[in-house]
């Protein structure tokens, strides 16, 4: 390749270093008009703004108008080059690509132990001059036999092949090339700094992807605009098949056949060629034989008529090779899995093809299976499902994988999977679908569909049976010679595999297809299982001397399906707030008068905190305090509750009495002796204050002693409304505590009551003799 020598130093973003001297002129004459100050400073500056100058297209002279005052604009020397360096960054705007290709042809060419192709590619570099950029082309996984490139179109001004002025400081020019191919990572690039349009052209190798050479694979292509191929094989009335493409034409001579298609823009191009059905047969023999004796004919015979052989030359037919018929074999795998009102079935078909290739395959399907879908280890082009009727029946051949002659099977109730994919495909190939049977009963007999592949030598396969409902499976008919039941962990990894984390209840090994398996299917009736349980409820009371009840209720809740917890809340309650996991929710009420509060689903174990006051009569001189708890629609493991009576020097507390039992401290756990509680107790969150009993349980509180349960409970007077996201309200806790709890509380039972009664603390003799 030519490369010129060339000045580095005298480019300056595409411009000389000196400009020409219009700019000067043009320059000058801007400068006189400015002010005297203002023309100082441009002074000093002309040798560093000149070179932007230099990138602008010179003024259009034009002539001086009569009157040059009157058409004169003034303006400001450093305004005129801040406008010429804004023009200058328009023009020096990065292109949204460093490259693109625009075309990519292909001439490829069998041989005979590789595919030979000659990738002419169009790439245009769009970067600027000096800027080098990589131009990725084709991947080093193909074998480069020679390479070579040209920039077309015009030369760019100090572009190679220009000789540039070295700018008189004498220093050497530096040669530019216009580029190189190399090697980038695991692709063949272009390297190059010069833009422009470049022809690339490049003799690759790419092997056979079958061991019978017909077939191969281009992958990793460039993705260019236009794409053509043109692929030539050494023989005559082949079938290419070429995906993806477009337009593709045939030409079938004597001695080749040739293709011509336009494909899309992919990275991957795979070819397959076959012999046509005819085979060589196609070709006239007269052009055979005249190809063969050269042109010689006998004596005196037309030009058109067939050629003789002559006496004394020996003449040897073309061979005419027989195809080979494939020899196929399948492994099959299926997976049943019962459940309620259907039997699924997932299958794998694990082929192995000697000798061609194979596109299409057919499998013998039961009337009763419904085909959802099917896939491939490679493409599959098309599949459907028809009665095997409108089929030609099966050779005796055909059927030897099946245990037994075609002709002995009805085919009026019996319909084939065909399965086209978009080559013949060699060597290993596994089909997979989905199917199913529908069941009449939840409990009945069920035939194990057998699947037939046609066209094979030899089939064997699997079979395992699971459940993902509550029915029990058991056998009830097992016949043919070829079918045996095996332990199920006998069963091949590809059937354990779909099987996943279900167990294998029933496996068996079938060297034919000819069997027959029946399976009962036996639905039990479901049972009422727990969905949701309150592992642990805390009710913490505080009593006022008005006679209010402060009610502040946290539940350490597990729950799979349930959507709102219930609770049935004393009379004239007045709710405060809801919270689930320390967010406020909008509670609710539905028609029997209870309080529900959405809950999430969830394994883990979360809190559901409730606050609201109830009005109870005013603390008198004697009496009982009547404390009734929240009763839940979910059992609860452990239920507390924690009183807070006022402390009153002329008051005197007698032992508590109700449904739950009185504790000095609490001494219950869910579970055994070493259950850990996934909550944290709400009495190990109380702190104690520091001058008074005052507790508290949310530290984000402070304690406020003009705190007052009067007028209502703080909730009447328009404080509280319907509809709208509570408040976090933590109610702080005074007075003497009593504690109870209780194991188990069941939805069934009634509301649990406390009662503490109450008389006057005694005073002088009655304190000393200990009577009231």
């Amino acid at each position: 390749m030519k490369s010129k020598r060339h000045n580095i130093r005298s480019m300056v973003r595409g411009g000389s270093r000196r400009p020409p001297a219009s700019y000067m002129q043009h320059y000058h004459q801007v400068e006189a008009t400015a002010p005297l100050q203002m023309r100082k400073v441009a002074k000093s500056k002309t040798s560093a703004k000149s070179v932007a100058l230099s990138s602008m297209p010179p003024p259009a002279p034009t002539a001086a108008p009569a009157d040059s005052a009157a058409s004169m604009v003034e303006l400001p020397v450093k305004d005129y080059l801040a406008l010429l360096e804004k023009q200058q960054q328009v023009i020096r705007q990065e292109p949204p690509h460093a490259f693109v290709v625009n075309a990519l042809e292909m001439e490829g060419q069998a041989g005979e132990e590789a595919v030979t192709f000659v990738m002419h590619l169009e790439v245009e570099v769009l970067t600027e001059m000096g800027k080098w950029t990589t131009v990725p082309l084709l991947p080093t996984t193909m074998t480069l036999l020679s390479a070579t490139f040209e920039r077309n179109g015009d030369r760019v001004p100090g572009a190679p092949g220009v000789t540039a002025p070295n700018g008189g400081d004498g220093d050497d020019d530096i040669v530019y090339e216009d580029g190189i191919v190399g090697v980038s990572g695991s692709r063949f690039v272009l390297f190059t700094c010069v833009p422009g349009v470049y022809s690339v052209h490049m003799e690759m190798l790419v092997p056979f992807t079958s061991q019978r050479k017909n077939s191969t694979m281009v992958s990793g292509l460039p993705r260019a605009t236009r794409n053509m191929l043109t692929f030539m094989h050494p023989e005559a009335g082949l079938n290419v098949t070429i995906q993806p493409s477009l337009r593709t034409t045939i030409e079938s001579s004597v001695a080749s056949t040739t293709v011509r298609t336009a494909f899309p823009a992919s990275t991957t191009l795979n070819i397959q060629w076959t012999p046509s059905e005819t085979g060589v047969a196609s070709t006239p023999m007269s052009s055979v034989l005249s190809s063969a004796l050269g042109g010689v004919r006998s004596e005196g015979s037309e030009s058109d008529s067939e050629p003789t052989v002559p006496s004394d030359s020996l003449f040897v037919a073309p061979e005419v090779r027989e195809e080979r018929r494939a020899v196929v074999t399948v492994d099959q795998n299926h997976l049943l899995t019962v459940t309620e009102g259907v039997l699924f079935c997932s299958s794998s078909f694990e082929y192995t093809i000697l000798h061609n290739g194979v596109s299409t395959f057919h499998i013998d399907i039961p009337s009763q299976v419904r085909v959802l879908a099917v896939s491939g280890s490679v493409a599959v082009r098309k599949w459907e499902v028809v009665p095997a009727a409108e089929l030609e029946p099966e050779t005796d051949d055909d059927a030897d994988g099946r245990g037994g002659k075609a002709e002995a099977d009805d085919d009026s109730n019996k319909f084939v999977l065909i399965v086209s994919l978009r080559y013949p495909k060699e060597s290993t190939f596994t089909l997979r679908f989905e199917s199913e049977v529908e069941m009449k009963r939840r409990s009945q007999v069920v035939n194990v569909p057998s699947f037939h592949c046609r066209g094979v030598v030899r089939e064997k396969g699997y079979i395992g049976v699971t459940v993902r409902s509550n029915v029990e499976l058991s056998q009830q008919h097992l016949a043919g010679r070829a079918i045996t039941k095996i332990d199920s962990r006998e069963s091949p990894p590809a059937v354990q595999s779909m099987a996943a984390s279900q167990p294998i209840l029933l496996a068996y090994k079938f060297l034919a297809t000819q069997y027959d398996l029946q399976i009962g299917v036996t639905k039990h009736a479901d049972v009422a299982v727990l969905v949701a349980i309150i592992e642990n409820a805390e009710v913490l009371i505080t009593v006022t001397e008005e006679g209010k009840l402060l009610y502040e209720t946290v539940c350490t809740v597990r729950n799979n399906s349930r959507q709102y917890l219930r609770m049935e809340l004393p009379d004239s309650a007045e709710v405060w707030t809801t919270a689930v996991r320390s967010a406020p929710v909008k509670p609710a009420e539905d028609a029997q008068q209870r309080l529900i509060v959405p809950i999430p689903k969830s394994n883990d174990a979360f809190m559901v905190k409730v606050t609201f006051l109830v009005p109870d009569e005013p603390i008198a001189d004697r009496g009982t305090v009547r404390v009734p708890l929240p009763k839940f629609d979910l059992p609860a493991m452990v239920l507390r509750a924690t009183i807070y009576v006022p402390q009153l020097d002329t008051l005197s507390y007698q032992e508590p009495d109700g449904d739950m039992l009185h504790v000095p401290s609490y001494t219950f756990h869910a579970g055994s002796s070493t259950y850990q509680p996934s909550y944290t107790p709400l009495e190990d969150m109380v702190m104690q204050g520091p001058t008074s009993n005052v507790m508290y349980w949310d530290s984000q509180v402070r304690h406020d002693s003009n705190v007052a349960f009067g007028g209502g409970g703080g909730g009447g007077g328009g404080a509280s409304a319907a509809g709208i996201i509570p408040m976090d309200v933590t109610a702080p806790k005074v007075g003497t505590a009593m504690r109870f709890e209780r194991l188990v509380y069941l939805t069934e039972e009634p509301v649990l009551t406390v009662a503490v009664p109450y008389r006057p603390a005694p005073t002088g003799l009655s304190k000393l003799f200990g009577c009231c």
